[in-house]
């Protein structure tokens, strides 16, 4: 029997369709591709992004611990890094605009006619782009991207064979810190919130606690302490800030 179900052909994948070769200097996309998955298409740009040397070097600070204001505890670490980190982690916080700057229309797949992308975190998740615009968000970063002809030396990729595990070369390296500060950034933004303009808090409720609700269910990711530390790191970064609040007389 026939099946007219365009969700179980092979020319639509759920994962990594990128095929980095050697440093990862290029995507190179398998013959029949024709989506991706958001998070996955930005991981793969910006990990070739940064080994091409795009983006200023970083140093990355570890502490043992820190306060409850952010401050570092103890012996303090220092490693230089490609920028590779700190460019995912503002691409994944305001992929919203870069989506909007670039034409890019991400879209769910059981149900690919509504219009509904707001960036947040879930939806960064399961929602799929186009192999053109894939190609778009490449050329944003100043990535090489190039689509295999049906008689490249590229092995077909069938759909259940691609993950974001397939290429491992193509993501870069997360810290858990790193991961903690852009799932709080996602569920702000999913619950309607401005990072850059939350409203004081009244008691226990106000947006820091909606958060929490959220994250506290990914045990694997956060504690309640961990929470707080990541919370703290993005005040003292600036990510996050207190709207102004207006003096009345």
């Amino acid at each position: 029997m026939a099946n007219d179900d365009d969700s179980a052909q092979d020319d639509t994948l759920d994962g990594a369709a990128a095929a980095a070769r050697g440093k990862s200097t290029r995507i190179t996309v398998p013959h029949g591709c024709k989506y991706v998955r958001l998070t996955v298409a930005i991981e793969s740009v910006i990990a070739v992004s940064a080994a091409r040397g795009v983006f200023p070097p970083t140093y990355d600070f570890y502490a043992k611990d820190v306060t409850d204001n952010g401050e570092p505890i103890g012996e303090i670490h220092m490693d230089l890094s490609d920028g590779g980190g700190l460019a995912l982690l503002r691409a994944k916080s305001n992929l919203t605009v870069i989506c909007q700057k670039l034409g890019i229309s991400p879209r769910d797949p059981h149900n690919p006619v509504v219009d509904d992308y707001e960036g947040t975190e879930r939806q960064n998740l399961t929602y799929r782009i186009t192999v053109d615009e894939w190609a778009r968000l490449a050329a944003g970063y100043d990535v090489p991207f190039e689509v295999e002809s049906a008689q490249g030396s590229l092995p077909m990729m069938q759909a259940e064979d691609v993950t974001a595990d397939t290429l491992p070369a193509a993501t870069p390296h997360i810290s858990k810190a790193e991961r903690q500060q852009a799932r709080i950034l996602g569920v702000l933004r999913g619950h309607g919130y401005d990072p850059m303009a939350l409203p004081v808090a009244r008691g226990k409720s106000g947006a820091k606690q909606a958060v929490w609700e959220d994250c506290k269910k990914d045990t694997a990711l956060f504690t309640s302490e961990s929470f707080e530390k990541a919370w703290q790191r993005l005040r003292k970064d600036r990510q996050i800030k207190d709207a102004p609040t207006i003096d009345r007389e």
